[in-house]
């Protein structure tokens, strides 16, 4: 059986911070849905920030590529590489429907392995819950703490329960083989 997470409070906050700081757009976020890229509010409602990049966060990448070689010692972190960054938005009513991040159009390369880590939550957070399933379709609700990463495979089904009040900003990332 394959694990079904790890949890890790390895990424460098301040660079967290930055993002947050940059002066670049938000725009509602969007998804794959029978090989095209469209915003469907039902299925997945969050504000993304525009141009965050792996490139420009050399120490977050560094951090979640660690995670390589503690979730298999047998895996190589030099032949992974971070192929893109989402940093997302939450507010009331955002959501994202169960999902995995490995899609059957994509080359499967693309997507090995998928992380979200929480960058800030609002005093008031209720709702937004990381719900990962396990091979049975069982959901596992998976509580992650400011600063702390999830890390799992990107054929794995997930979610994000509706926020129901607050907010909650994550950078979700996904580690690909080089090519």
């Amino acid at each position: 059986m394959d694990k079904l997470y790890l949890k890790r409070k390895d990424v460098e906050l301040q660079s967290l911070y930055d993002m947050e700081s940059e002066d670049t757009g938000w725009h509602d976020a969007t998804l794959y849905l029978s090989g095209k890229r469209l915003t469907d509010k039902e299925a997945r409602s969050t504000l993304l920030k525009r141009n965050i990049k792996p490139i420009h966060y050399p120490d977050i990448c560094n951090s979640l590529m660690k995670m390589i070689s503690i979730w298999d010692v047998t895996l190589d972190p030099d032949h992974y590489r971070v192929t893109q960054f989402d940093y997302l938005k939450y507010g009331v009513n955002d959501h994202f429907k169960k999902h995995k991040d490995q899609h059957d159009n994509e080359l499967k390369l693309s997507r090995v392995f998928s992380t979200s880590t929480i960058i800030e939550v609002s005093d008031d957070l209720e709702g937004g819950d990381f719900i990962m399933y396990d091979e049975l379709d069982t959901e596992i609700k998976t509580s992650l703490e400011v600063g702390e990463t999830i890390f799992f495979r990107s054929n794995r089904f997930h979610k994000v329960t509706p926020v129901t009040k607050g907010e909650r900003s994550v950078l979700v990332a996904w580690i690909g083989i080089k090519t």
